[in-house]
């Protein structure tokens, strides 16, 4: 992790793989090499543009300590030691964790009562160096449009994308090679509005196809009104698809 600009020293709590804390608190860099199960979130941002749904996703920079440079949801970030605990996030209370890691990556603010959270999700990634073990807890944040005061920091975040939720969708199934996606920041500022780029399932965070393609049913659900069911995902680790 040499070179990362994520803070090492952070600590968090170890946790069953059941998702109940421990007494036993690690730094950041021995829960992501000692596959110790430790909280974390996703947080997703989406919204309807006439008849089309969008989703935001980001690019991690290039220096994080893990799929650095990858595209990834909205906004990810860890609950920090003492932060944690399923019941209350479930009921709606705890957004903190997660209001700060939307405003330090993206620069944006929300209501905490807009953050919905939607379900779990336990995540096993391996790559060099590297074994990370986390209980993601799933949040969605619905826009009535495009962000449009966005101000990511360049050490967490290197581009800000939106993509056709239909589009994005497609390109999970292998319906298409590529999908087409707007540029809303790239680390100059914010993009003129017909900026576009290519995305390909190798620019993408690997191993978590089936749990977008789960994740896009869901905003588009909530995006149309229909009912939620809270999603459990578990991951098959490296090779999930």
């Amino acid at each position: 992790m040499a070179g990362t600009t994520d803070p090492q020293g952070e600590l968090f709590d170890v946790l069953t793989p059941e998702g109940e804390r421990t007494e036993l608190t690690v730094t950041r860099d021995v829960a992501h090499r000692s596959g110790l199960w430790h909280a974390a979130f996703h947080l997703w941002i989406a919204w309807r543009e006439g008849e089309e749904i969008f989703v935001l996703l980001q690019r991690r920079s290039l220096t994080k300590d893990t799929m650095a440079g990858r595209i990834d949801v909205s906004v990810g970030g860890h609950f920090r030691a003492g932060e944690y605990d399923p019941q209350r996030l479930r009921q709606g209370a705890d957004r903190e964790p997660v209001l700060r890691e939307l405003y330090e990556e993206l620069g944006l603010q929300a209501d905490p009562r807009d953050l919905r959270w939607v379900g779990s999700r336990w995540s096993q990634h391996q790559e060099q160096n590297t074994e990370d073990y986390e209980i993601q807890e799933l949040f969605l944040w619905l826009l009535p449009a495009p962000p449009h005061t966005l101000m990511p920091d360049p050490q967490e975040v290197a581009q800000v994308l939106a993509v056709p939720l239909a589009v994005l969708a497609d390109l999970l199934t292998g319906a298409l090679p590529n999908a087409e996606a707007r540029v809303l920041w790239d680390g100059t500022g914010r993009m003129p509005a017909d900026s576009k780029t290519v995305v390909t399932l190798a620019d993408l965070v690997p191993g978590r196809r089936a749990y977008w393609r789960a994740m896009l049913k869901l905003i588009e659900s909530a995006v149309l009104g229909r009912p939620l069911a809270v999603l459990t995902l578990r991951s098959r680790g490296a090779g999930e698809e």
